[in-house]
């Protein structure tokens, strides 16, 4: 079973984690229309799950268009513990 955590936009100021914040300030210049930080846990496994950042790009002439792009990725460093702030999804693999 696969579990994804969400961040969005200012929200991911909150994360402590060195390693989402570096991927954060690389892209810093991204997000005009959104930003999200994804936090993959698999089986349970919360020891250094992998973590994507994406951008929402808005299409303004074909909004059906309009999409979640992956930016880039990394790992939690260390243990990643959700807490309430956490939009939280289940998906059934």
């Amino acid at each position: 079973m696969t579990k994804l955590y969400f961040k969005d936009n200012k929200a991911i100021r909150d994360i402590a984690d060195p390693n989402v914040m570096n991927l954060v300030e690389k892209h810093k210049h991204a997000g005009s229309d959104g930003i999200r930080v994804r936090v993959i846990v698999r089986d349970d496994n919360y020891e250094f799950p992998e973590v994507q950042l994406a951008e929402y790009v808005f299409e303004h002439e074909e909004p059906w268009k309009s999409a979640w792009w992956m930016l880039d990725e990394t790992n939690w460093d260390g243990t990643f513990i959700p807490d309430k702030t956490w939009e939280y999804v289940e998906v059934k693999d």
